[in-house]
């Protein structure tokens, strides 16, 4: 990563395979101040997902889509306003689901995000940085559940980093997760996927900025 950019720390995921709900992805992980908690989740179907932090819903919600026939997606960016210790929970109403919280250090919040979706074609989502050397997530869920190998996309130097998934069932739903550690200089940066194909899908991207 270039200087500036922010600095993964850790990733903290669920299950996505089955719908007991909640599910603890964090549970009483100490963090320092500053620290930027971007959390990602799917749903096998157009049912909500939702987060609180120790009991709490202070994450906000920087994305979603719950279109009918399309696995959902989520994604919302917590900053830590002091050093704490904290329990991040997701919860649903039904469908399998799961989330992952991924902790960045070395940053000053969180910048551009975006959501697509389509029923044919490589998921694919633009947005505009707001800062140089940004790191970007990524999720995508495929209502298709299509299998295989998930390759991520993007049209600008560097390779993402997956995290962790749920690859296609050929039943459920598929999603992949992946961070891109350094987007470069501020512009339009699209990211996506070339595979599996035959996905119908939903992309979410939110950029996470270095220090200022």
């Amino acid at each position: 990563t270039a200087a500036g950019g922010p600095t993964f720390v850790a990733q903290y995921a669920t299950v996505f395979n089955n719908s007991t709900s909640p599910k603890t992805a964090m549970s009483a992980i100490a963090i320092n101040s500053g620290d930027v908690l971007v959390a990602v989740a799917a749903n096998e179907s157009a049912l909500s997902v939702s987060i609180t932090e120790n009991g709490a819903s202070t994450a906000t919600l920087q994305r979603s889509s719950t279109a009918t026939d399309y696995a959902a997606a989520f994604g919302w960016a917590y900053v830590a306003p002091v050093a704490e210790t904290i329990t991040v929970s997701f919860s649903a109403s039904g469908g399998y689901f799961g989330g992952n919280v991924v902790r960045f250090s070395g940053s000053n919040g969180v910048g551009a995000s975006n959501v697509a979706n389509g029923a044919s074609g490589s998921p694919s989502v633009s947005l505009t940085t707001t800062q140089a050397n940004s790191a970007i997530v990524v999720i995508v869920s495929d209502w298709n559940a299509g299998s295989g190998t998930q390759t991520f996309t993007n049209n600008f130097s560097g390779t993402p980093t997956a995290l962790t998934d749920y690859p296609g069932d050929a039943s459920r739903y598929g999603v992949a997760i992946a961070y891109f550690p350094d987007a470069g200089a501020v512009g339009s940066k699209t990211v996506g996927m070339s595979a599996p194909t035959g996905q119908k899908w939903t992309i979410i991207a939110i950029e996470v900025k270095g220090a200022s």
